[in-house]
């Protein structure tokens, strides 16, 4: 939409190998191509008794009354805004923002309610020097996209192999150098090429090329050129919405010129409010037009995004923000992780003490359970988050070990404060990565999704330390906590460990179909040579005590919250980030503290869970097998604190369809102690 000494957008690719989008619709109707050809058919106003010309102009009086009728009860709106509907599940978001080149020349319109009728919506956004533009009309189930110029439309829908949601362009970008574009163009002797100093910026131009330089083929007014080739006919096309379209973006190329149909979706996607997706995606229009247009004036940009169906909470927080500071950015996105933390508590898909948490859209099943020891308040805390951010194939799980006067109230604190922020840090990565923009986070576009939870991670913990450090109630500078963590993403495992505590994997053997455990985690001990080094670096020491042979005196982990007293000598908070892909021979992972790993072995721990055979009450069983331990194995000393969570990954099996696991000899001989006094 740029004449000559403006910049232009080359045609875009598909998200798709790069390819074109192969857009085939059948055509409708040839009198369905404007606004008012619309309005006229729907207004039924119109006396057949009357003469033709009579006849018109009724038909537009109503349909002029029908738009009036309209703004007055807020169903047609022209500016920035949000447009609902009591009757349907339309939301329509809309935002418009001036560029650096003089009056806002785009204009747009939605319409909630087109002509009286309940189940239709009109929406149309139009980018000047015409105006010229498109449109998209709704009614029911059914779309009507007409489109004139290189303003484009996209489809937000499931795919159908993998669920992503994925874009689909509804609309052609109308250059120059289409074929059909130059062939019509050069038959009525208008000429389309590029000017040297825009190598890939087609134009089209009068006979004498030196006017006007319009960058596209389509278009209402420009009639310096209609008689060479540029028409105002537009392209109508149609398309049955099903379940699995989620929305359609409606934007001027000052959207499309920087971000990619991909990047829009996820943009729109990921806002947690619907009603600011419009303003979300404009003002990350503008962070790439500096990012990515620096020295060339920044376009007129306006969206709108129409969403078909209710919202179901399936949006992640989007941070980036263009007019507030980065201190209310980060706000904005933390308050919305909370808000979807406190309505996975309201739905009963958080739970943070003993018991079980079912999903009912995947396999997963999640037992959990805390014993206090003899020491005195529980310091142990847990946490399950089905549906991690409101992702049907996420959960998340933590386990998190208090230690010294304070430590009960830091492992809570560390247990309230990460999944919010993980969740809020991951989707701020995830979004500037996409977006391939660099603001202040140091990201590599192509990173792995592994590498933006290693990131998210690395930033989430060393924020809440230094929160705890600053915090004027909870006083960590003699306690701590550790904390290991997963995030189950489908069939990958995520896993993040701070200290001693563990996560151990129970999988079937290749060589004899045993179930074996596989630690996922490293015990974080000061004698570790690598921690040792580091601590001794920081001139903090590492020894044992006379009386406490192979137990080091002071704090016994290299790697925990809290515990500021000994941060300046090589303590730290970092986790350790892995990842897993779970194969069909990954039963469940077992995360619990030291209280369960002092008295009992990994491959206990594993017998004992896969042997209970309700399991509900796996975790409560691991417990009470560790309490049984201690008091066998640990006479005279005060039993820690022991909590546990199983996470299984495959729903329990049938004793009737499924053949039953091969067990060791020394399973047998476990499996005989499970059941002595001694142990249970």
């Amino acid at each position: 939409m740029e004449y000559k000494h403006q910049a232009a957008f080359e045609y875009p690719s598909n998200t798709r190998s790069g390819c074109r989008s192969d857009i085939r619709f059948r055509p409708v109707a040839e009198s369905m191509v404007l606004f008012p050809s619309l309005l006229d058919g729907l207004a039924r106003t119109v006396s057949i008794k009357k003469g033709r010309k009579s006849q018109k102009d009724a038909g537009k009086e109503a349909a002029e009354a029908l738009a009036k009728d309209a703004r007055k009860n807020e169903l047609m709106l022209s500016s920035s805004g949000v447009v609902k509907s009591n009757k349907s599940n339309n939301l329509a978001s809309v935002c418009s923002k001036r560029g650096q080149k003089g009056t806002n020349q785009d204009s747009l319109v939605v319409w909630e309610e087109f002509g009286c009728q309940e189940d239709m919506i009109f929406c149309g956004i139009f980018d000047g020097h015409g105006p010229w533009g498109h449109f998209i009309s709704k009614r029911g189930e059914h779309l009507v996209i007409a489109n004139v110029g290189d303003s484009r439309a996209v489809l937000a829908t499931n795919d159908d192999d993998d669920g992503c949601l994925v874009p689909l362009q509804l609309t052609i970008d109308y250059k120059p150098n289409l074929p059909e574009e130059a062939e019509r163009i050069t038959q009525s002797s208008g000429r389309v090429f590029c000017l040297r100093d825009e190598p890939g910026v087609f134009r089209i131009w009068m006979p004498d090329g030196k006017t006007p330089g319009l960058s596209l083929s389509r278009a209402f007014g420009d009639h310096c050129v209609k008689d060479f080739g540029l028409i105002s006919e537009p392209e109508v096309t149609r398309r049955s919405i099903t379940s699995r379209d989620q929305f359609v973006i409606l934007a001027t190329d000052g959207v499309w010129d920087v971000i990619s149909n991909q990047e829009a979706v996820e943009i729109v996607f990921s806002t947690p409010d619907r009603e600011k997706s419009a303003k979300r995606l404009v003002e990350c229009a503008v962070r790439a037009w500096k990012c990515k247009k620096r020295g060339i004036a920044m376009d007129d940009i306006s969206a709108i995004c129409l969403f078909f169906h209710p919202h179901h909470l399936k949006k992640l927080p989007l941070v980036i923000s263009t007019i507030k500071g980065r201190n209310s950015q980060k706000d904005t996105g933390k308050e919305a992780a909370e808000a979807l933390a406190k309505d996975a508590r309201k739905k009963e898909l958080m739970l943070s003490s003993s018991g079980i948490v079912k999903s009912s859209k995947s396999d997963n099943f999640t037992s959990v359970c805390s014993r206090r020891g003899q020491k005195g308040t529980n310091q142990d805390s847990s946490v399950v988050w089905e549906g991690f951010g409101s992702q049907d194939d996420m959960i998340f799980c933590g386990i998190f070990d208090g230690h010294g006067p304070w430590g009960h109230f830091v492992s809570k604190k560390v247990r309230e404060s990460v999944p919010s922020l993980l969740l809020c840090n991951w989707q701020e990565n995830l979004a500037l990565t996409s977006l391939g923009m660099d603001f202040e986070v140091d990201l590599d576009r192509n990173l792995h999704q592994f590498d933006i939870w290693k990131q998210s991670y690395l930033k989430t913990y060393a924020a809440i330390d230094q929160e705890l450090k600053q915090h004027r109630k909870i006083d960590s500078f003699f306690s701590g906590t550790t904390a290991v963590t997963i995030i189950k993403q489908g069939e990958n495992l995520v896993i993040a460990n701070v200290g001693d505590s563990r996560a151990v994997l129970a999988t079937i053997s290749i060589d004899d179909g045993s179930l074996v455990p596989l630690q996922l985690t490293i015990d974080f001990k000061p004698s570790l040579p690598e921690e040792a080094e580091r601590i001794t670096r920081s001139k903090g020491r590492v020894f044992c005590l006379r009386d406490e042979p192979g137990c080091l005196q002071g704090l016994d982990a290299g790697r925990s919250f809290g515990d500021h007293c000994v941060k300046d000598f090589g303590l730290v908070s970092e986790p350790d980030v892995t990842r897993r892909n779970i194969s069909s021979r990954d039963q469940f992972v077992i995360l619990a503290t030291d209280g369960v790993w002092d008295v009992i072995s990994n491959l206990e721990a594993v017998q004992v869970v896969s042997l209970t055979s309700d399991r509900e009450k796996s975790a409560e069983r691991l417990v009470e097998c560790a309490g049984r331990a201690w008091k066998c194995k640990k006479k005279g000393i005060a039993m820690d604190d022991i909590s546990a969570i199983c996470l299984f990954f495959h729903p329990s099996p049938s004793p009737q369809t499924d053949p039953p696991l091969i067990i060791s000899s020394h399973d047998e001989r476990f499996l005989k102690q499970s059941s002595s006094p001694q142990l249970l």
